[in-house]
């Protein structure tokens, strides 16, 4: 297609010879990349003239959603307006065959951003009970896992460290949310403190466990408050029941006293009568025997 206008660089549809060269080679590359990513030619009109136009104004095709970063990246560059601007050949050799080495990390990378993205697009929807919670954090430590061995494959692949900060962000938040602490504390240990979001991040989970400790702490002193509260109660009950058993004791006593005192004042009553009947019947007798004593006077 060197010579067909739809792959045209800006200077050759101008016609400006002097500025050909090998830069104009790599637009020319460039163009096929862009065809092979697109399935398009990036010069397209309904007539000659208005394809040259295209390839004349030099504007920067749109590329599909889904085209690989690096490979866009890089047909970008060697489409540029300006000559200058466009790598060398060598320098586009180059990134095709990074591209080729570099795409199992991409293909894994592109895999973990489609498990974060489901995990976010379900956020939310419902109240979740303990085995949909795991099975989300599951999920979540699939997508950080995918993300490390991309980056394992190509350590400076963008996009995979941008999801493994992404996912554990939101790994973190959600196991926060969960009160799940301990994890969310290690997501967030796992990423850069440098990060003005990760710093954020670190002081709410600081921050809800300080807050649950002291709602522990409290909680164990409210325990022990309790606890002593009922000991005290129990104790009380006991001297109480010790008081109360001793009054009964103390009542008892006294009744038995007051009955046996009773007793011994009706046995005191009795003699007393006993005594006093005798008393009596010794002045009948004595009375009678005083009248006897005067009637044998008489006679």
């Amino acid at each position: 297609p060197a010579g067909t206008p739809a792959y045209m660089s800006p200077e050759l549809a101008s016609g400006e010879g002097e500025r050909l060269g090998p830069a104009t080679d790599v637009y020319l590359l460039g163009a096929i990349l862009y065809r092979l990513l697109s399935g398009a030619p990036p010069h397209r009109g309904a007539s000659l003239y208005a394809v040259l136009s295209a390839a004349l104004a030099g504007e920067p095709p749109e590329l599909p959603a889904d085209a690989p970063a690096d490979l866009a990246a890089t047909c970008r560059r060697a489409m540029a307006k300006d000559p200058e601007e466009r790598p060398s050949v060598l320098d586009f050799q180059r990134e095709l065959r990074e591209h080729l080495e570099h795409r199992e990390s991409t293909r894994i990378a592109a895999g973990a951003d489609e498990t974060l993205a489901r995990l976010r697009g379900a956020e939310g929807e419902a109240e979740l009970d303990e085995g949909q919670r795991t099975r989300r954090y599951a999920q979540f430590a699939e997508a950080v896992a995918g993300y490390h061995q991309a980056l394992v494959l190509w350590e400076d692949n963008a996009r995979a460290h941008a999801g493994e900060r992404a996912a554990r962000l939101a790994f973190a938040r959600e196991a926060l949310g969960a009160g799940d602490l301990g994890l969310a504390a290690a997501q967030a240990d796992a990423l850069p403190a440098a990060d003005d979001e990760v710093r954020a991040l670190r002081h709410e989970v600081a921050a809800a466990g300080a807050a649950r400790a002291a709602r522990e702490l409290s909680a164990r002193r409210n325990r022990a408050r309790l606890a002593l509260a009922l000991v005290t109660i129990v104790v009380g009950l006991s001297v109480g029941l010790y008081l109360v058993n001793e009054e009964r004791a103390r009542a008892d006593r006294n009744r038995k006293q007051a009955v046996y005192a009773s007793k011994k004042a009706r046995e005191a009553a009795e003699r007393a009568d006993l005594q006093a009947a005798e008393a009596k019947r010794q002045r009948a007798d004595a009375i009678a025997q005083g009248q006897r004593a005067d009637a044998q006077a008489e006679e």
